[in-house]
């Protein structure tokens, strides 16, 4: 550990490195190219429980379920709930697991599924914990602590935000890929206010993810910063 800028408190303690996005979310040994940024010990102590929950609500997505990249972090996770330290999580899992019916618009039964009611405050810890660090890895800097973060995962997809930002003219860099393709990501900052950012990312290449930090409403200036409102 060393003396740093924690990348999530903004202040300068001993620090470890954090991995963005979560380590378990790679479930190959050596995946290659991950990104880490400091985090002090009482930041660090909050995660690993998050971390995990996180994990499951990307993998239980509808929208990743066949991902070829998914199925062996599927495969881990699921192993990893039969170990005796793991009972307690894996008990709390299995209370927010319900049993949903599909149906068509006009009514016919298509069968039943299960279904992972999330516990929203714990998705938003991590996603929010991923645009803090992925700003800081990009920017070389936390970002000011007088800024919104905003992160969500959006199983629909971006369609939406696509179109905002192509009639605004905003473009993005290149997609970078992270850890074989499981994390894929590209970063923009506002011309107006550089610590206003974008992020669009996918999970295992299916699953999108947004990211914003932005500035409090009455002194936002670009229209991307109000993309999410």
């Amino acid at each position: 550990m060393r003396n740093a800028c924690c990348a999530h408190c903004g202040e300068m303690r001993r620090c470890g490195r954090d991995h963005i996005p979560p380590r378990a979310l790679f479930h190959q040994a050596n995946p290659g190219n991950l990104i880490t940024v400091p985090c002090c010990e009482p930041c660090r102590l909050v995660q690993p429980l998050d971390d995990e929950y996180f994990r499951a609500a990307v993998i239980s997505c509808e929208r990743v379920f066949d991902a070829p990249l998914a199925q062996s972090a599927r495969e881990s996770f699921l192993r990893s709930l039969t170990y005796p330290e793991s009972q307690g999580f894996a008990t709390s899992l299995s209370r927010n697991v319900i049993r949903v019916v599909s149906e068509t618009a006009a009514g016919i039964y298509l069968g039943d599924h299960l279904e992972m009611q999330l516990e929203v405050p714990r998705i938003n810890r991590v996603s929010q914990r991923i645009v803090r660090g992925l700003f800081c890895h990009e920017r070389k800097r936390p970002l000011p602590q007088n800024y919104e973060v905003i992160g969500r995962l959006s199983p629909d997809g971006i369609d939406s935000i696509l179109e905002i930002l192509k009639r605004e003219g905003i473009m993005f860099p290149p997609i970078r890929s992270v850890g074989n393709g499981v994390f894929e990501y590209t970063f923009r900052a506002s011309e107006e206010d550089l610590d206003s950012t974008i992020l669009l990312a996918l999970f295992y290449q299916h699953l999108y993810f947004v990211g914003f930090t932005r500035q409090l409403p009455e002194r936002r200036a670009s229209p991307a910063a109000a993309l999410i409102d």
